[in-house]
């Protein structure tokens, strides 16, 4: 009784260099469109969960999204900036993801290899926003009128910006 179950056993380990490639390739894409997934959620998360709550005086306390960021910006008409702020923010990453999906889903003859090395530029630019949102945190705890705390929608847009740099090198690997 056990020696048939030995056999089927002994055929699943037995797979040749071309079944094992195939089966690598699979389990790369998978992940890569898991991480995507989980990226947009992330990203989701990040433009509007707070990104950091400012207290000062220890009266008052303002918490501020990404997104509420930028309405403030362009309510208080400085429309240049939250243009800005709006296209590196917001646009390009989704634009970023969008891209990273079709990629991953779409045969590789409709996604060009030139937008891969653009997305690989534009990746090198996607951490710019984690680092102005540090840079501000640290300025306004300098300064001594209020402290400034990160909140959740940082780490959540910043492990956004991490997972889709990973799948930007993963995408490579995904295609046949």
């Amino acid at each position: 009784m056990l020696a048939p179950f030995l056999f089927d056993v002994s055929l699943l380990i037995a797979k040749t260099g071309r079944e094992m490639a195939l089966n690598r390739y699979l389990v790369l894409r998978a992940a890569a469109i898991l991480l995507v997934i989980l990226a947009a959620i992330s990203f989701y998360l990040g433009v509007s969960e707070p990104l950091m709550v400012f207290e000062r005086f220890f009266l008052w306390e303002t918490t501020a999204s990404l997104l509420e960021i930028i309405g403030t910006l362009w309510t208080g008409e400085d429309w240049f900036l939250a243009i800005i702020v709006a296209l590196f923010s917001v646009a390009f990453p989704i634009l970023k993801l969008a891209y990273l999906g079709a990629a991953l889903l779409l045969p590789a003859e409709w996604t060009a290899t030139p937008l891969l090395s653009f997305l690989s530029t534009l990746s090198k630019w996607s951490m710019l926003d984690v680092l102005v949102v540090a840079v501000l945190i640290v300025a306004t705890k300098t300064t001594g009128l209020a402290t400034a705390l990160t909140q959740p929608g940082l780490w959540y847009f910043a492990g956004a910006v991490l997972l889709m740099s990973i799948v930007t090198v993963l995408v490579p690997y995904t295609r046949r």
